[in-house]
């Protein structure tokens, strides 16, 4: 899947890999193998290559590093498992960046840490870490593309602070223990086109400021909500989130399909919410949001529930909901034309 905001990041790590290049004659490819054909560790290789580099690593083979990348290159891996023992198993540090097909896993820490810089992850598998499987943060750029990301003890990707923006498409996001995607302190980015199912509690956090665009995802088999808008405690001086949900397929959890809390002002719009166990929507106390042109159907419970929050709703559709179409408790305000106006930028 190309979207503009993906072809946008790999247009501008590619120019970006590029003029570093092209300050040196000849930058060679470096090769690492097992067999001692080549380079035999891949921290070796990032010490010896010039910016602009490419390092291939050959398997199959698993390599217990934990790599430091802080200049531009690309790592491209062929059947290789790279485990993170002291550290995450790769560290960006402010420079354009490109990794492809490999295996990475940490024992102890974050899968991989991206912090400032630019970095696109192609075909890359994380699989088991402590923390989060990408934590993305300082201001960084990262664009995730046919990703798998699955058994992290918090979340499959965390993106935190101002500035820092990810797009991910056409991943998957699995089994990872407390969410799937967690945005941040007043965090950017794109969730496209993804399939993100059977994570431990909630499957999408937009939190503390944070104003990410969840698009066209399939959504399936939460525990607690699919998607969940909240301020955030620990980060409540970042500011309520806002976000645009959109046009999702959001099902099979066992409370509501989205639910909006703590002052929280999100773009819910074109979605179908269904099968979820409590019901479709939920604006708690404090919750605002608008709601608007959604597909609700066949929940638990009602198809909106408004516990006293301020949420605009209109031009949604229902059916076979086991509760009310829209259960408001005061505050909803009811406007059939009010729409979400333009998508955050």
């Amino acid at each position: 899947m190309k979207t503009p905001q993906a072809r946008a990041v790999m247009d501008k790590v590619a120019v970006e890999v590029a003029v570093r290049a092209a300050k040196v004659r000849r930058v060679p490819t470096l090769t690492v193998t097992p067999d001692g054909s080549g380079l035999r560790s891949v921290s070796a290789a990032i010490r010896l290559a010039e910016p602009g580099a490419r390092i291939l690593v050959k398997g199959p083979a698993t390599f217990r590093e934990s790599l430091i990348i802080d200049k531009p290159l690309e790592l491209i891996g062929e059947h290789v498992r790279l485990v993170g023992a002291d550290g995450p198993a790769i560290t960006c540090t402010g420079a354009p960046v490109r990794i492809a097909n490999l295996h990475l896993t940490s024992e102890r820490f974050n899968g991989a840490i991206v912090s400032g810089g630019y970095c696109v992850m192609e075909e890359v598998e994380l699989d088991g870490s402590r923390h989060s499987g990408i934590l993305i943060r300082d201001g960084a750029e990262a664009l995730l593309v046919r990703c798998s990301l699955q058994h992290a003890d918090h979340c499959g990707v965390h993106t935190q602070h101002r500035g820092t923006k990810c797009t991910i498409l056409s991943s998957t996001i699995c089994e990872n223990g407390r969410g799937g995607l967690f945005y941040s302190q007043e965090a950017e980015g794109v969730a496209e086109g993804n399939l993100i199912e059977r994570n431990g509690w909630h499957r999408v956090y937009i939190a503390a400021g944070a104003n990410p665009r969840i698009r066209r995802n399939r959504i399936r088999d939460h525990q607690g909500a699919g998607v969940l808008a909240y301020l955030h405690d620990e980060w409540a001086s970042c500011g309520p989130p806002r976000g645009l949900i959109e046009d999702n397929d959001i099902a099979g959890g066992r409370q509501f399909g989205v639910e909006i809390s703590d002052g929280a002002d999100p773009c819910v719009r074109g979605n179908r919410i269904w099968s979820n166990r409590w019901g479709g929507i939920r604006v708690r106390s404090g919750g605002r949001g608008t709601i608007y042109s959604n597909e609700i159907h066949g929940n638990g419970g009602s198809g909106i529930k408004n516990e006293a929050g301020q949420p605009r709703i209109g031009r949604n559709a229902f059916s076979g909901n086991a509760g009310y179409e829209v259960e408001d408790h005061g505050g909803a305000i009811f406007d059939d034309g009010a729409g979400c106006g333009p998508a955050p930028e």
